[in-house]
């Protein structure tokens, strides 16, 4: 696992990435939806990232992902304050 940040004029990025099993396409869009886990025998509930976005966007921050055959990451964008 690593996790790295970028500091850009109007934002800054934190990523966490590691290199676990690939996200099929058609879980992309479900990841962040409350109550949805592919963990079902393994006691998952599904609510993990649904509040992790929510608490993100509470401070007006976005979450995003993004994988390959190599590795998954989970994108944070903080916007910066205008002075």
């Amino acid at each position: 696992m690593r996790v790295f940040s970028r500091s850009y004029n109007k934002s800054i990025t934190i990523t966490i990435e590691n290199n676990g099993p690939m996200i099929p396409a058609e879980q992309k869009d479900k990841t962040f939806d409350i109550c949805y886990t592919t963990k079902v025998k393994r006691d998952g509930s599904g609510l993990g990232l649904s509040i992790v976005k929510n608490v993100l966007e509470e401070h007006k921050a976005k979450v995003s992902i993004f994988y390959d055959e190599e590795k998954t990451q989970f994108k944070i964008t903080f916007k910066r304050k205008k002075k």
